[in-house]
């Protein structure tokens, strides 16, 4: 489980609330790509990140095994995701 502190707006204001995620997002991509070989049978899926908490980029869908999260949507190959953006 990974836990981020708001430490308020930071540096850049102006920018998405994922900019302050990027370094983190940016290694966990890294080592998705190098520890997995995608075959030739690739998907493009959206995945949901359950939170909880308030902020003006969460995504409802009603009727989702998690109704209330994040949606990434992820380059996927049998089950592993490859590659993610927001």
């Amino acid at each position: 489980m990974l836990h981020f502190k708001d430490r308020g707006l930071g540096p850049y204001p102006k920018l998405p609330y994922w900019h302050k995620y990027g370094t983190i997002f940016d290694y966990l991509r890294e080592k998705c790509q190098y520890y997995w070989f995608p075959g030739s049978r690739i998907a493009v899926d959206e995945v949901m990140l359950r939170f909880e908490g308030r902020t003006s980029g969460s995504t409802t869908i009603p009727g989702k095994p998690i109704p209330v999260g994040f949606k990434i949507f992820a380059l996927a190959d049998e089950g592993y995701i490859w590659n993610f953006e927001f």
